[in-house]
């Protein structure tokens, strides 16, 4: 199995060759791939395929699903829980806010 989990959010190009050959010759051997967040080589905020991406199995996105996992390049999508719900609830929760003061 191969767990991908080199790049993610924030790549806008494609992996350099010294990366991208070994990286692919591994994920074409693996009998599964899964990313971590978003698959390396597929762009953050509008999915788009950098160079050559291999199929994934599965790719577990980290808090929320982003732009990247409509890309069928990642194949099956769960949400990992990061803990980014329960933070937001504590931020916009009644007692956290104060009245304001005229």
């Amino acid at each position: 199995m191969l767990i991908d989990a080199l790049f993610g959010t924030g790549l806008t190009r494609a992996l350099d060759s010294a990366i991208a050959e070994p990286f692919n010759r591994l994920a074409a051997l693996a009998s599964r791939c899964a990313a971590i967040d978003i698959p390396s080589g597929i762009g953050t905020d509008d999915g788009a395929t950098y160079g050559e991406v291999p199929q994934f199995d599965l790719t577990v996105a980290l808090g929320v699903f982003k732009p990247a996992h409509a890309n069928p390049l990642c194949g099956k999508e769960v949400l990992g829980d990061i803990g980014l719900i329960e933070i937001a609830r504590q931020l916009v929760s009644p007692s956290s806010v104060s009245p304001a003061k005229f």
